[in-house]
């Protein structure tokens, strides 16, 4: 893996944009990025207003959210986003937490190279997942 990373590629390659991918720009209390490469279709047109028809069939529809945005007392507003947000949101936690487990418990290396390094970061995580099973 090491040796394909550093190669150098003497002909050039042309790129191409991978169908049904994308990137979905979602304004929260920052500007976040999402990459998907689950979209309805290959869009038409590279960008695409939120609220046009097309952009909304792209991203599977929209689903409801719920955000507090300050104006509430008892309940949260929901507001109408793109499903792989939605998606997002419900299983972000359970990355995040996986990643701070496995980084308190890993063994700590400065390895050579990089397939090591992943071959480490791949045996925390399948001892990770045999501690929680």
């Amino acid at each position: 893996m090491d040796r394909y990373l550093n190669q150098n590629s003497s002909s050039p390659t042309r790129s191409t944009c991978a169908q049904k991918a994308g990137y979905i720009i979602w304004k929260d209390k920052k500007i976040i990025p999402f990459y998907t490469n689950y979209l309805a279709f290959t869009p038409n047109l590279d960008i695409l207003e939120g609220n046009l028809p097309e952009a909304v069939r792209a991203v599977h529809g929209l689903a409801p959210l719920k955000r507090w945005t300050g104006s509430e007392s008892v309940q949260r507003t929901t507001v109408m986003v793109p499903a792989p947000i939605v998606a997002y949101n419900m299983f972000m936690d359970s990355v995040d937490i996986m990643d701070q487990k496995r980084e308190c418990a890993s063994v700590k290396r400065k390895e050579k190279h990089l397939s090591t390094e992943i071959f480490s970061y791949v045996i925390s995580l399948v001892c990770l997942n045999a501690h929680a099973i």
